[in-house]
């Protein structure tokens, strides 16, 4: 949108901003912040008032699965032993930085496969033991 004139009644003329001018200065508010969200809005303003915000990417093609629904490569170990290993990931998730997108991803992935490998370790000594 270009600038646009506006008359008030008994005052001069009052130039509307464009919306890159309404995104350059929310920008400049928020550089020294550390908040994601007003950062991420002021960015999509930016983006949106030069025209070149993202297109959407098709839910079909915008990530590859972590694991593939046939996919068996773990090998449980005995039930105690998945637990041990399961509380010692659980103590080191923990501590793990939710601001580190790596990090949580690592983490959720860890714990991912080794709740997997403790549900297989329980169904196969539940089977065993029938």
């Amino acid at each position: 949108m270009d600038n646009q004139h506006i008359s008030a009644p008994g005052s001069a003329l009052i130039t509307e901003p464009s919306d890159l001018d309404v995104a350059i200065s929310v920008a400049r508010q928020l550089l020294d912040s550390d908040q994601v969200l007003p950062l991420r809005e002021a960015l999509r303003l930016l983006l949106r008032a030069l025209d070149t915000e993202p297109r959407p990417a098709s839910p079909s093609k915008s990530y590859d699965p972590l694991r593939a629904p046939d996919d068996n490569d773990l090998i449980p170990l005995p039930v105690a032993s998945e637990l041990e290993l399961a509380g010692q990931l659980l103590d080191e998730a923990s501590g793990a930085n939710i601001h580190d997108h790596s990090a949580m991803i690592r983490t959720a992935t860890g714990l991912m496969m080794r709740l997997r490998s403790l549900s297989d370790a329980v169904a196969s000594e539940r089977g065993a033991g029938q």
